[in-house]
């Protein structure tokens, strides 16, 4: 997800002026275009590994099946 003012900036759906903005506000402070890139890399390798998102999709399939997963540990899932 995109955290406001750090990685990226947020607007409504069909927001133009609003978008518009955001991309002058780039293009005036290129500084801030290379920070929120550095910063959604730091993201993107801290909460996107390998094992960060199979505990994500475990969790989350889980909850969509009604499992009852216990632990995931490598690349075994161990259930109750």
């Amino acid at each position: 997800m995109i955290d406001e003012g750090q990685g990226g900036f947020l607007f409504d759906v069909g927001d133009v002026s609003g978008m518009a903005g955001a991309l002058k506000k780039l293009e005036a402070h290129r500084d801030l275009c290379q920070k929120m890139g550095e910063y959604n890399q730091v993201k993107a390798y801290e909460e996107y590994t390998y094992s960060e998102v199979v505990k994500k999709l475990t969790g989350l399939y889980s909850e969509v099946m009604n499992d009852s997963v216990v632990c995931v540990a490598g690349n075994d899932i161990l259930r109750a």
